[in-house]
């Protein structure tokens, strides 16, 4: 079949995928050497370039992202492989913050593709080749053709069985472990940090550490005399000290102090809640990694924006937005924000632990508009929902979007949660750009 367009390769790449039939279960159940198979037949592209691989339950796209920006204000020129794309599979990959046109997306694969239809002619019945892997393979066959010095490449929810931690990887890092995916890699937190935890691999040098855990300390144990004799483990949280935090209706103001002693005051970031943190840890990495600039630090922070990551759409009315799943991640949001909030609306479907989410906003709120979203995989049902006075539900994310912020007054405080398909629905509604620092030539701000 001969390759026309940029439409027909990705519906290639799901091919294997939607052949086989699928089920809700473990991750134990995937197959990620078929994507290392493919690594191997191209050569090893992933062994061109340094690598560090970026894993957790929450966090894992803003580090990522983060730790990127850091190294290209340094100079290096810097793949990025983050997952999923929010409003088009090209954000997924990316050098220095320019997503991959759609012609060399193709171009790529068609060098990939024979290698690829070998692989399927020896697949196991029942089996398949993960459509993220091989996104993962055109990145690293990407980021070779363009020679990048450093590449940054964030995992699926998991690690030990992921098609993405088959690329060659130096340097490892865990942002935290959170009670998040139970269904898939538990039904433990220790469990989710086994899981984990299988981002240490033979190469890895490096095991950067974002938060610890109870369950993660008692996974490291007893893995501990499997891991190369080489690995260095790093606790960033020790590493990396943020004061002064001052958070505005624009952003947060903060300072940074490194173990290395290199200091750092009066830092702007246009975002509020856990993502300093993730900037914070994400510098202490590079810190260990390559010589940082403390100027060249204070100039980056200003332009750092990831979408769906305590956002902050508009200031007036105060339209914060973030894709928080989970009861703890939407508590530790909610506590940075302080204070009371007029409206949110809230779409997280059956899968997701939407009553400790919402437990942590009827404290903050007293209304809540129940949405759903365009994805048809997610499944809503409210049957079973309690309701408060002021609560409603509205189906349709246009109209739940406009109920909460179009008659919002000037010093309205409102929020926005839900999964990444909400947040495109989100940025579609605002008619935004995912792309970080290049917005649509449209208004911004609801109203």
């Amino acid at each position: 079949m001969q390759l026309d367009g940029f439409r027909q390769v990705v519906d290639e790449l799901y091919l294997s995928f939607n052949r086989v039939p699928h089920e809700p279960g473990s991750d134990c159940r995937r197959h990620p050497e078929h994507t290392g198979w493919l690594l191997s037949a191209l050569g090893h592209p992933d062994h061109a370039y340094p690598v560090v691989m970026v894993t957790g339950s929450k966090g894992k796209g803003s580090y990522a992202y983060y730790l990127s920006e850091i190294l290209r204000a340094h100079g290096y020129s810097v793949g990025l492989f983050s997952s999923p794309g929010l409003l088009s599979d090209r954000e997924r990959i990316r050098i220095n913050g320019r997503l991959i046109p759609e012609a060399a997306l193709v171009a790529t694969w068609r060098a990939i593709r024979p290698h690829w239809q070998t692989l399927l002619q020896r697949l196991p019945s029942g089996q398949y080749v993960g459509p993220v892997g091989l996104f993962a393979v055109i990145a690293a066959q990407y980021f070779r053709d363009h020679h990048v010095d450093w590449a940054v490449i964030e995992t699926g929810r998991g690690a030990r069985f992921d098609d993405v931690a088959q690329i060659f990887h130096p340097h490892a890092v865990i942002t935290n472990i959170l009670p998040e995916h139970l269904r898939e890699l538990g039904p433990t937190t220790d469990e989710v940090a086994w899981h984990k935890l299988g981002i240490v691999h033979p190469e890895t040098q490096n095991l950067f550490l974002g938060s610890s855990s109870p369950a993660l300390t008692r996974v490291m144990v007893a893995q501990r005399p499997t891991w190369p004799r080489h690995l260095i483990t790093h606790d960033l949280e020790q590493a990396v000290s943020i004061h002064d935090r001052r958070g505005d209706r624009t952003g947060t103001r903060f300072s940074v102090r490194l173990a290395s002693g290199l200091a750092l005051s009066h830092l702007w970031m246009p975002a509020v809640g856990p993502v300093i943190d993730n900037f914070g840890g994400a510098l202490a990495v590079a810190d260990r990694l390559i010589r940082l600039s403390p100027c060249v630090v204070a100039d980056l922070t200003a332009s750092l924006s990831w979408p769906g990551r305590g956002e902050i759409v508009s200031t007036q009315p105060y339209l914060v937005l973030d894709a928080s799943i989970q009861g703890e991640s939407a508590k530790q949001l909610v506590s940075a924000l302080g204070g009371r909030f007029d409206h949110a609306v809230l779409s997280l479907p059956n899968s997701k632990d939407r009553s400790g989410v919402r437990s942590v906003l009827e404290a903050v709120t007293p209304s809540i508009i129940y949405t759903t979203c365009s994805n048809p995989y997610l499944r809503y049902d409210y049957g079973d929902s309690r309701w408060r006075a002021h609560d409603r539900l509205v189906e349709a994310v246009s109209q739940a979007l406009d109920l909460s912020s179009r008659t919002a007054s000037p010093d309205a405080r409102i929020l926005w949660m839900g999964t990444i398909s909400f947040i495109a629905d989100c940025y579609r509604y605002l008619n935004r750009s995912a792309i970080p620092n290049q917005p649509l030539d449209a208004p911004q701000v609801p109203g």
